[in-house]
Parts: C-alpha cells; structure tokens; sequence
C-alpha cells in the first residue's frame, strides 16, 4: 500500500506500514495515511478538539488540524493550529501542500499574540 504524507501528499514508500518511517522529508509532518493501491484519494479531512473545564464555562484549550484553501492566492494549506489558554500558549503551523514549504510558523505566549484573525485589534465606528 502506499504511503503518504497527510500534510502534503508526499509519498513515502509502498508497503504494508507506516512504522519506523520518519517525518516527512518535504514538509517535516509526521502524519502519514496509507490506502490501497488502485483507490487514493485526495485527503481533505479536519479535527478540532476542545477541552473545557470540568465545570463547564469557556473552553481552555482548542486544537485543529485541517486541510484549508486559500483563496488569496489559489493555494491548499495543511494548519495545524493550538490555542491554550490555561497555558498561555498559541502554536501554528501553515504548510503549502503542492511545495511543502512552510508558510508560517508561530510558537509564543497566547497574551502575545496580535494583530491576526481574531487577535485583530476591531476598527471603531
């Protein structure tokens, strides 16, 4: 069977496991999917997690991980992205899927975090 990256498509190898292989030499993911030859597929699939206090309220830590279209500059991208608020953390990681080439990669303090998507400051009218 072959081997693929789940971020990029790479393909690793034909065989019958995905064990021992290594993070992939075009993106650095360590993701791999396998299918039977003769059936693939392109893999767009997404996973959102979010983790809440036993008490209920706000959600403290959410993480995804999908594939996404850019429609900017007609580009697909692999984000894997968490935001921890217990932790004071915001990792993210955007791969463009044809090259493999990292397009951003952020790890720092959630608190530091400015200026993108919901971070934005919002314009007063």
């Amino acid at each position: 069977m072959p081997v693929n990256c789940w971020a990029c498509d790479y393909l690793f190898i034909e065989g019958d496991s995905s064990e021992g292989l290594p993070e992939c030499p075009k993106c650095g993911s360590s993701g791999k999917v396998m299918h039977p030859s003769g059936q693939e597929a392109r893999l767009q699939a997404g996973l959102c997690i979010t983790s809440s206090p036993p008490s209920g309220g706000r959600w403290e830590c959410k993480s995804e991980t999908k594939h996404s279209y850019y429609k900017k500059d007609d580009e697909h991208h692999f984000i894997d992205r968490t935001i921890d608020r217990a932790n004071n953390h915001y990792y993210e990681r955007i791969i463009n899927k044809e090259t493999g080439e990292v397009v951003r990669e952020v790890d720092e303090r959630l608190t530091e975090h400015q200026g993108r998507g919901s971070a934005k400051h919002k314009k007063k009218i």
